[in-house]
């Protein structure tokens, strides 16, 4: 998990520029992304799954900041990995072939067991956790939340530490991507788990 979080984390920030500002209207071109992926030295890879890659970061044809947000999971629990998302998770996170197939293993279980909750309208709590895995687990709970929170139902519950200062920054997103996006959002905002052993990591 740590190397999923590593990965996604660089991923959001220096691939996709999300900047965690709910009046940020800017737009990431296609070049844009383009050179932030050559500049970390993912350059081998096909047309098609760059084009795939844009199409999956887009709302209207656009990769606005908030679509970058919602939409910009490395570790797709409901798609297909293409060449190009290996490429950039091997980049930025180092996983190997054993941390695909781990992923994989992990994926089918989520997926397994958010889906019969659903049909039972059974609520699954996402805790959080530590911030060296913490990014993973938020993208993980997103994708969940953005499938199975729909209608009248709110299955998916998210915890957020809210003693860090990102918190501040990534609640309003949460708002503003559900207004967007049409899903219901179950919120737990946690005040002080893990605080002593972060200050710890921190020093």
């Amino acid at each position: 998990m740590e190397k999923l979080s590593l990965a996604q984390e660089t991923f959001t920030r220096e691939i996709l520029e999300i900047s965690y500002d709910v009046e940020d209207d800017s737009v990431l071109s296609r070049d844009r992304l383009r050179d932030n992926l050559v500049a970390k030295g993912i350059t081998d890879f096909s047309e098609s799954d760059f084009n795939s890659l844009c199409e999956s970061l887009s709302t209207n044809n656009q990769m606005s900041e908030i679509a970058r947000y919602t939409k910009g999971h490395l570790f797709s629990l409901y798609s297909s990995r293409t060449a190009l998302v290996e490429q950039i998770a091997t980049k930025l996170g180092g996983l190997n072939a054993k941390d695909f197939a781990d992923f994989d293993l992990f994926k089918g279980r989520v997926i397994k067991l958010s889906d019969f909750a659903s049909e039972r309208n059974c609520l699954l709590y996402v805790d959080a956790e530590q911030t060296f895995i913490q990014t993973a687990i938020e993208s993980f709970g997103q994708q969940m939340t953005h499938k199975l929170n729909r209608g009248s139902k709110v299955i998916i519950m998210n915890g957020f530490q809210c003693y860090l200062k990102r918190m501040a920054h990534v609640l309003p997103m949460e708002v503003k991507a559900a207004r967007t996006h049409n899903f219901n959002l179950g919120i737990k905002m946690i005040r002080g788990a893990y605080m002593n052993e972060e200050r710890s990591i921190a020093a």
